[in-house]
């Protein structure tokens, strides 16, 4: 029952974790200036 005990495959709750991951690439990919706004964002705030 609980999702962190059945595999990925079974419970959609995980599969959504990875969803934005994957998207995330896909966008990097497809979109190479959006992966860069966030970049600069994460500098910054490093900085």
């Amino acid at each position: 029952m609980a999702p962190s005990s059945t595999p990925p495959d079974s419970n959609p709750p995980p599969s959504t974790s990875l969803h934005p991951m994957v998207t995330r690439l896909k966008t990097g990919i497809r979109k190479p200036k959006a992966l860069k706004t966030p970049s600069s964002s994460l500098l910054l705030f490093h900085t």
